[in-house]
């Protein structure tokens, strides 16, 4: 047996995954009974293997869950995490099908607290799923707290909320834009947003934005395309972290 044979078993074995695919037959499973009340649905848990679930629908559908499939990591970052409406969706994208051959997925989110007296993050941006060959599906949806859970929102009130983190900081920054970008402005702050003809290859764009890491990082991709002319402590930030980044 060559030793990439015998670490993939040891690996399995330490994950606590199965070594064979999994079939769907009764013996396999062990009722666990409903864990939301008034749900339509009935769950049951993998004998063979622990995080392997699945809920039965009162209508005879079913659906799979492996609460280890799926890893969240944070943007341009090292930190891990795990959310089940992140598993939810990705589940859409990947969903399981039997027998079952486990498998691993990292996917790549955004997450940002808009409103201090919601914890640690109310909004998440789940951008692409990698499976581990490398392969990258691209998914960009975004999703804010609510009430009921979490609510899908478009680009452009992803964005909004992003650049208004932290109410309290807003204020109103002037952009210089190439007309090229005009686009690209309102996609980010809607159709609402203010702007004016500068000269015949640019217009001025006024928006409401706390100054942050993200919104300098979203000016910067334009490589100059787009310009804050005020007020001066918002340029003055851009500047500094210009000049860290150099």
């Amino acid at each position: 047996m060559s030793i990439g044979i015998t670490l993939d078993i040891l690996n399995k074995l330490v994950k606590g995954q199965a070594l064979t695919p999994i079939d769907d037959v009764d013996d396999v499973w062990e009722e666990r009974g409903t864990y939301l009340s008034g749900a339509n649905y009935t769950t049951y848990q993998c004998r063979r293997m622990s995080s392997l679930f699945k809920d039965v629908y009162a209508d005879g559908h079913i659906k799979y869950i492996d609460v280890n499939r799926f890893r969240c990591v944070t943007l341009n970052s090292s930190a891990c995490w795990s959310n089940g409406h992140v598993t939810r969706i990705a589940s859409e994208y990947f969903p399981i099908t039997m027998p079952y051959v486990p498998h691993t997925y990292t996917v790549v989110c955004e997450e940002f607290l808009t409103d201090r007296k919601n914890g640690d993050f109310d909004t998440i941006g789940i951008l692409y799923i990698r499976d581990n060959a490398g392969e990258r599906k691209t998914v960009n949806r975004y999703f804010a707290d609510c009430e009921e859970g979490w609510r899908e929102i478009d680009p452009a009130e992803y964005v909004r909320k992003i650049f208004g983190m932290y109410p309290d900081d807003l204020c109103t920054v002037e952009l210089l834009c190439d007309n090229e970008v005009m686009r690209s402005v309102i996609d980010r702050f809607g159709e609402e947003v203010s702007t004016v003809t500068a000269d015949a290859g640019h217009f001025k764009a006024i928006v409401e934005v706390a100054p942050s890491p993200p919104f300098f990082a979203w000016v910067f991709t334009f490589c100059g395309k787009i310009q804050i002319l005020g007020p001066a402590e918002v340029l003055d930030e851009m500047r500094g972290m210009a000049a860290w980044l150099q």
